[in-house]
């Protein structure tokens, strides 16, 4: 096997090791049992499991912030209803398309300081186009700082639902629930 198909199989074992058991579970022998190697051929690409960690998290990260962008871009800047919409469903199909990234980033379980300050770090980038959409679009007197983590916690709650609990909630539920509230907000005075 070529080194980059190794190491993409190094880190796709290590991915689900973590949705599957929490980050504490990977672990350089773990690793090498599952995808049947010995450790030398995993310390061949690195140098330890916090090595590993580092790469898988960098990896899915960059992955889930392309997948967001595409959501972003398909959706219109004006926050009506139907974009607002739209971004849930696209934002949806996305998470729904690869589950085990949107696990690990959505349902964290024992993740270390430098795991979480790594999603924060993702989180923070959501959040600061959320804030740029409504600078562009809403009324002066917006607490456009509020608005972005609440549209930010919607995304992340929306998504934790459809990886749970996808028959009683798919995407077409969650978006058209969305797209009501949207209507209610929008249609009241941004003074309230």
């Amino acid at each position: 096997m070529a080194p980059e198909e190794r190491r993409e199989q190094i880190l796709d074992a290590a991915l689900d090791v973590i949705v599957e058991h929490g980050v504490g579970r990977v672990t350089v022998d773990g690793l090498a049992k599952a995808i049947g190697v010995t450790r030398p051929v995993i310390h061949s690409q690195f140098t330890d499991s916090n090595d590993i960690l580092r790469t898988v998290l960098k990896r899915e990260e960059a992955r889930a912030l392309a997948q967001l962008t595409e959501v972003f871009e398909s959706v219109g800047q004006i926050p009506t209803p139907e974009n607002i919409a739209e971004m849930i469903r696209a934002y949806l199909r996305a998470v729904l398309a690869e589950p085990k990234r949107w696990r690990a980033i959505l349902l964290p379980a024992g993740y270390p300081p430098a795991f979480r300050k790594r999603l924060q770090r993702g989180q923070k980038l959501i959040t600061d186009i959320f804030e740029q959409i409504a600078r562009a679009s809403m009324p002066p007197n917006t607490d456009v700082e509020m608005l972005a983590k609440a549209l930010l916690a919607l995304l992340l709650d929306a998504g934790r639902i459809a990886l749970e609990e996808p028959d009683d909630f798919p995407p077409e539920r969650i978006a058209s629930f969305t797209a009501s509230m949207a209507a209610r907000v929008l249609s009241h005075d941004q003074q309230v």
